[in-house]
């Protein structure tokens, strides 16, 4: 019964357990339970005491000195619960992340009183979430296009790409792709597989993933949630602690933590962690207005994190950044890439000259012939492309600018037949 918190109807059979048993500690505890939450402030305090007399288990004793030291406080004997909560604290180190709610020191300064909590379930944000990151979106937006313009302009101020060695040998036997024997230009293209399909996919839940477990998105998620469902109360400061961690070429960043304490109507008091953006000079005692959810212990959040929800977005919106900038980057360079495998003159080109690989590409000369001129022209293909110096392969190289070629091989599209 005590389990379903039927407390009324279990405390006769915990009575009849005592005077059955009069040294049972525990049935003694669980009589102090019920009257606790009976309101019998002073039967409960009887019970707590009689049940520490009885008990000669360490952590059943530490959970009773911290019950006991709750009902001290709710009759306003501070220092008697304060001795209570330092024996549970001696006795198990652990009650140290669970403190009593204690009223703030007399020679403090009096905190400004936060709002009244209202009566409606709760309040949530005035637009959908979602449209918190469209602010961010629009900035991804622009910085992408002006980036695209950028290197569209650099690219026409490009010297000259150096030149290849010169041709060592024709292309012999050299057979070209039936398919690109066939197709007319444009040529309709295909992946060549399921690797290439799901790349950019990938890399944008990649960086989706990173942007919500770096920037604190699980806490800003169950934020949103407790503030749009939960009960309007009001948390105690218990204390307020701060962690760093070496940032990447900024020096140190650190993230400030306060440990809030709020009793729910009939419930014992609950504790919880909030992160806090900034550096506030904040004294234990003082009082915030909280959303809590009743049936979940521990899960409340502060009506205002003092800026820490902006500096999350702003780290999730910076890391998202970054990848679309990547990734439009990459699709800028696919694009050209697949404009000459449409348009392009295909012909067999000798590998002149290879480079050592680096982060798994690199660099390999080619010599070939187009309407009777001899070219050569220098392309970034993947390291997985097994070529050798005198190797004759297929490319695909722009008529207008010769110094532009696909190799047919490394590319992530194939002309479909």
């Amino acid at each position: 019964m005590a389990a379903r918190r039927d407390y009324a109807d279990a405390e006769p059979y915990f009575k009849a357990a005592v005077r059955l048993n009069p040294k049972f500690g525990l049935a003694y505890f669980w009589l102090g339970i019920c009257a606790e939450q009976g309101g019998a402030d002073s039967d409960a305090i009887e019970s707590f005491r009689q049940a520490l007399a009885e008990t000669a288990d360490t952590n059943l004793s530490a959970v009773m000195h911290y019950d006991l030291g709750v009902e001290y406080l709710k009759n306003g004997q501070n220092a008697a619960a304060q001795g209570q909560y330092r024996a549970a604290v001696a006795l198990n180190p652990a009650f140290a992340s669970r403190p009593l709610v204690l009223p703030p020191h007399p020679n403090a300064a009096s905190p400004p009183a936060p709002p009244a909590p209202t009566s409606s379930p709760g309040r949530g944000p005035p637009l959908p979430y979602w449209l918190r990151f469209l602010d961010f979106a629009l900035i991804v937006a622009g910085i992408g296009l002006a980036g695209f313009v950028l290197v569209k302009a650099r690219r026409k101020q490009a010297a000259a790409p150096p030149a290849a060695p010169p041709v060592i040998q024709e292309t012999g036997s050299w057979q070209m792709e039936p398919e690109l024997l066939t197709a007319q230009p444009p040529r309709r293209l295909e992946f060549r597989g399921w690797r290439n399909v799901f790349a950019a996919p990938v890399v944008l839940a990649f960086g989706i993933l990173l942007a919500l477990f770096a920037a604190n998105g699980r806490y800003e998620m169950r934020r949103w949630y407790i503030l749009r469902h939960g009960v309007a109360g009001v948390a105690v400061l218990q204390r307020a602690y701060w962690t760093s961690r070496q940032g990447y070429r900024v020096g140190r960043i650190y993230q400030f933590h306060w440990v809030l304490a709020y009793e729910p109507p009939g419930e014992r008091p609950q504790v919880f962690d909030a992160a806090v953006g900034g550096r506030n000079s904040v004294s234990p005692g003082a009082k915030f207005s909280v959303h809590y959810i009743a049936e979940r212990p521990g899960w409340a959040a502060l009506d205002d994190d003092y800026g820490q929800e902006r500096k999350d977005l702003g780290l999730a919106a910076a890391i998202l950044l970054t990848f679309c900038f990547i990734l439009g980057i990459a699709a800028w360079k696919i694009n050209k890439s697949r404009r000459i495998l449409r348009w392009g003159r295909a012909v067999g080109a000798v590998v002149s000259a290879l480079k050592s690989p680096y982060r798994g590409m690199r660099r390999v000369g080619f010599s070939y012939e187009l309407d009777g001129r001899k070219l050569a022209a220098w392309a970034m293909v993947s390291a997985r492309v097994p070529l050798q110096e005198g190797q004759v392969v297929t490319i695909v190289a722009d008529p207008a600018d010769p110094a532009r070629i696909v190799v047919y091989q490394d590319a992530s599209w194939r002309v479909a037949a």
